[in-house]
C-alpha cells in the first residue's frame, strides 16, 4: 500500500479528487474504489488482531479511519519528498517505518486510550 500511495502519479490523482470541485465524479471514485476498500481493509485487520488480543478494543472504524488518514498524508509527503525536508526531514526513506511502529503503537495490546 505504501508504495502505491507514495507513488508522485497517484499523489496527483489523489490531489485532483480533493482540490478540483469540477470533478465529483473523480472524488467519489476514489473515495469508493480506493479510500472505502483502504479503510474497510484496516477495519478489518483491526477486528482480527484485537479478537486475537494483539489490538486493544477500538472503534475499529474510526481507527482504521484515523491509520488510513495519516498514511496517506504521510505518503504525500514521501511522493516528494527533497520538497518535504522540513516535514520528513533529511532521513524521509525512514518514514514508513516510523509511521507504522506510531500508528500500530496506537491501537496494541496494554496501551490505554488517553496515556502518553
Amino acid at each position: 500500500m505504501w508504495t502505491a500511495a507514495a507513488d508522485p502519479r497517484l499523489v496527483t490523482i489523489r490531489r485532483l479528487s480533493i482540490g478540483e470541485p469540477r470533478f465529483p465524479e473523480l472524488a467519489l471514485l476514489f473515495a469508493t474504489e480506493i479510500d472505502a476498500r483502504a479503510v474497510q481493509t484496516a477495519r478489518d485487520v483491526i477486528v482480527r488482531g484485537t479478537a486475537e488480543g494483539a489490538f486493544r478494543p477500538v472503534d475499529a472504524r474510526a481507527a482504521a479511519r484515523t491509520l488510513i488518514a495519516a498514511l496517506v498524508m504521510q505518503a504525500f509527503w514521501s511522493a516528494h519528498p527533497d520538497l518535504y525536508v522540513p516535514v520528513v526531514g533529511r532521513d524521509g526513506g525512514a518514514i514508513s517505518d516510523q509511521t507504522v511502529d506510531l500508528l500500530l503503537a496506537g491501537v496494541a495490546a496494554g496501551h490505554r486510550a488517553g496515556e502518553r
